[in-house]
């Protein structure tokens, strides 16, 4: 009898200390376009009670002036407190980019494809210089999310040209970064403000639960 107590008492013994354990107080970073995720995702994840931190504060709409910030370890200071982008990154346990869409609308023709590929190529080359820098701090889970058509107007070719730069991006980041692709997600269901390049709330809804989801 002594014994079967003790083993009950045990087993509940882990079962504490694991939970204890498993209770991962997070601390998301986010970097890159201001406005497009950024303040529905602090909303949504300071709601958590996983969330220890959300910072949003280093914005930039360019990949290249993204890379800049990272490489000239800009800081902010907000409240008497300075905040190292280098030191943000350290000790960030996720950390969700999202740049380059506004350099995608601001060059993307719907009726010249071969334009597009051209200057994705470009972004291709800056992405793979942003995530050099961003892994040489950050130690934690590393979450891109992809692009979606800026525009309104579909057809076969524009199809894919974002297959083609979905496929290109997963593999880019298959070994150590999650990648998310947004564009069938996009197309597939209202989830863009037809009057903007911005996502609606069910938009940022759904991307903040995919986003978890991987977490």
């Amino acid at each position: 009898m002594k014994k079967i107590i003790l083993l009950s008492v045990t087993i509940l013994l882990i079962f504490f200390i694991y939970n204890s354990f498993n209770n991962k107080i997070i601390n998301y970073v986010f970097i890159g376009d201001n406005g497009v995720f950024n303040n529905y995702l602090s909303d949504y994840f300071k709601e958590n009670e996983s969330c220890k931190e959300f910072n949003n504060l280093f914005h930039n709409k360019s990949i290249t002036g993204l890379t800049k910030d990272i490489k000239e370890n800009k800081t902010i200071r907000v409240n008497d407190n300075d905040y190292f982008i280098k030191k943000v990154l350290r000790e960030s346990d996720v950390l969700v980019i999202s740049v380059g869409i506004f350099d995608l609308l601001n060059n993307y023709d719907k009726f010249d494809i071969n334009k597009n590929y051209i200057y994705f190529n470009k972004m291709y080359n800056e992405i793979e210089k942003l995530l050099s820098e961003v892994k040489k701090y950050t130690r934690g889970k590393i979450i891109f999310l992809g692009y979606y058509n800026p525009t309104n107007y579909y057809d076969s070719k524009i199809d894919e040209l974002f297959f083609d730069l979905d496929y290109r991006l997963n593999n880019l980041m298959k070994k150590d970064i999650i990648y998310i692709s947004l564009y069938e997600m996009v197309k597939g269901n209202k989830y863009k403000d037809s009057s903007s390049i911005y996502l609606n709330t069910d938009g940022n809804k759904r991307i903040a639960s995919i986003i978890e989801y991987y977490i």
